[in-house]
């Protein structure tokens, strides 16, 4: 990402929600990579003496060069704010119980989703790295053949001008006589 925006990015990182960083990391870097939106689902962070679940929308604003590295970055809340519920109450026990469940289901959802993607986005860079390393291979054999080609001439110029030299004294020597 573009260095004017690292800054703001890492100190927002920082003081963000806790228990996001990761998940904004991961998906700042994804639309950067991709130049399109992105959506992470069923997160989980704390607030309040509690945790809320959120589903993360970040967006290019622009494709022109100068906003280029701008983002739309929002947070939408998914259900309200859990309450402390009574521990003499059997069924909301039941139902925190389920809900966290159905969170923890979706961080290991999401954590799997974010797993293909990193996945798919190392063997795209591998093989990038492959394609760039055999270009290079062949740009060196051009190298190696170029350079074998200008010692074979710069042999024949030293031949040429040694006989040269032998010849010139010869010619005077007979032009002499």
């Amino acid at each position: 990402m573009g260095t004017g925006h690292r800054q703001d990015q890492c100190q927002y990182l920082e003081n963000g929600p806790p228990g996001l960083k990761k998940e904004l990391t991961s998906a700042l870097h994804e639309v950067h990579h991709n130049r399109r939106g992105t959506e992470r689902k069923g997160l989980r962070i704390e607030q309040d003496n509690g945790h809320v679940q959120i589903d993360l929308n970040i967006k290019p604003l622009s494709s022109q060069r100068a906003l280029k590295d701008l983002y739309m970055v929002v947070f939408i809340e998914v259900d309200a704010a859990k309450k402390p519920v009574s521990s003499s109450s059997k069924s909301g026990r039941k139902k925190t119980l389920h809900t966290s469940i159905e969170g923890i289901e979706l961080e290991l959802q999401t954590s799997r989703s974010n797993l293909q993607t990193t996945t798919e986005e190392f063997e795209t860079t591998a093989e990038e790295l492959k394609s760039t390393n055999e270009e290079l291979q062949s740009t060196n054999e051009e190298l190696q053949s170029t350079n074998e080609e200008l010692e074979t001439s710069k042999e024949e110029l030293q031949s040429l001008n040694e006989e040269s030299i032998t010849v010139t004294p010869n010619s005077r020597a007979a032009s002499k006589s």
